[in-house]
């Protein structure tokens, strides 16, 4: 079963779309759909490492060791829902790249090379890569802001 998403969704439906689809990368995502489960992994992903960060200057600062021990447990958290949170991110970028327009195959490839270049700009510390890559990054979030079938063929 695919994703096919249609005109606008609300937030709690993109989150439940953003899981269901964990790794289904045929379909559509519009870009409320795309937006909303992204918004909603940004403001997880704060609050852990917001938490973490608050509990480890409070524990240096009171000279706690406990209190920084405990900071870890969020940093932790943090880590495990980065990697939860991989996969499904991935196949929310395909299925977005499919609803702008772009087919299945390029859509994949594009996910593909996004995944190849975060990985040369962490291996490789080169300017070059490190701007290649931003630029990427900056054109892909461009294209996330598009409306369904920009790239679509009239036949």
């Amino acid at each position: 079963m695919n994703i096919e998403e249609q005109g606008y969704i609300t937030f709690k439906e993109s989150i439940k779309h953003f899981w269901k689809g964990y790794v289904k990368f045929k379909g559509k995502t519009t870009r409320s759909g795309y937006w909303f489960g992204t918004m909603f992994n940004i403001i997880i992903l704060i609050l852990l490492i917001g938490i973490g960060f608050g509990m480890t200057m409070q524990g240096v600062f009171n000279d706690s060791e406990a209190v920084v021990m405990w900071s870890f447990l969020f940093y932790a958290l943090f880590f495990i829902y980065m990697l939860a949170i991989l996969l499904p991110g991935l196949s929310l970028q395909c299925r977005r790249l499919q609803d702008v327009g772009f087919d299945f195959k390029i859509s994949l490839f594009i996910v593909v090379l996004f995944v190849c270049m975060s990985l040369l700009s962490l291996i490789f510390r080169s300017i070059y890569i490190y701007i290649v890559y931003n630029l990427f990054t900056w054109a892909l979030f461009i294209i996330n802001l598009l409306p369904t079938n920009t790239f679509k063929s009239k036949k």
